[in-house]
């Protein structure tokens, strides 16, 4: 967790108030001004057509690669931050929001200071599981603001903008709401992924082996029997209805994959239920 939060302290010199020197996006990136980067699972639009894209590798976090990727538009700059060492993102306690404060705090230049309680709340954009914070930075010149969006999982992905507007700047939420990842499943980390794995086979197992092994005590070896059709037709379409693909919840949202998984292998156990019980039939004589 203090690895995700320490992102915070690299940020503030990807924003218009600091210097930095970054590279140019290379063209495989570029989509007609769109950047999308297979090899970090992202894509995202530019704040305005024609915004000027670069990227930064940055120091090490904790032993982790991470890469800022800047776009400036009319005197603006947003950041895109993606460590590819992931993990959890949580602010929804006091101690990991004075932790996030502690952190950012120690990397402020000489007499800036992140003051108060950082405004936090879990949202669901740019993607459901995310988090949102504002923070206020006082200066000798004036406050500035920093407005950011956190995504945990396999990579952690921190949208930033650092600005002297006290709301949310509007072009900066759209920004932050074209971001999306290209493949929401590849962001699952292990830990998460290991508990859904063993939840998707217990439920294929018992899906699958329960109806066989019920079918074969209960079926007899009397001859006359009639199945029933409609529960054959039945559960073949709830089975088939479960294997459509279809694009899965987003995996820093562990609930909402369980649900989902839960969804799906209901659909299935009732559908292997059904057949089963429709192959068995009634008995006749």
């Amino acid at each position: 967790m203090k690895a995700v939060l320490r992102l915070a302290m690299i940020l503030l010199c990807t924003s218009a108030f600091c210097q930095t020197t970054s590279e140019p996006i290379p063209s495989k990136w570029l989509r007609d001004g769109h950047l999308v980067v297979p090899e970090l699972n992202f894509s995202l639009e530019p704040p305005t057509p024609g915004s000027h894209w670069s990227y930064q590798e940055l120091p090490n976090i904790e032993g982790s690669k991470a890469t800022a990727f800047i776009a400036d538009a009319d005197q603006e700059r947003y950041a895109l931050i993606v460590m590819e060492k992931g993990g959890s993102v949580k602010l929804d306690d006091p101690v990991s929001r004075k932790r996030f404060l502690d952190d950012l705090q120690t990397s402020l230049p000489k007499n800036w200071q992140a003051v108060g309680d950082p405004q936090s709340e879990q949202t669901t954009v740019p993607v459901s599981g995310s988090w949102k914070v504002r923070v206020t930075i006082r200066r000798p010149e004036g406050d500035i603001f920093m407005y950011a969006y956190a995504i945990g999982g396999k990579r952690v992905y921190m949208l930033v903008d650092y600005s002297t507007e006290t709301v949310e700047p509007p072009r900066f939420s759209r920004f932050v709401a074209s971001f999306s990842l290209l493949s929401p499943r590849e962001n699952i980390d292990s830990s998460t992924g290991t508990i859904l794995l063993f939840n998707e086979i217990f439920f294929l197992v018992f899906a699958l082996v329960a109806p066989v092994w019920w079918f074969r005590r209960t079926r007899g070896k009397h001859p006359y029997w009639q199945k029933r059709w409609w529960a054959i037709i039945l559960g073949a379409l709830f089975l088939l209805t479960a294997s459509v693909p279809r694009p899965g919840p987003t995996p820093e949202n562990l609930a909402g994959r369980l649900g989902s998984i839960t969804g799906i292998m209901t659909t299935i156990i009732g559908g292997a239920w059904l057949l089963a019980w429709g192959l068995r039939g009634k008995r006749i004589g």
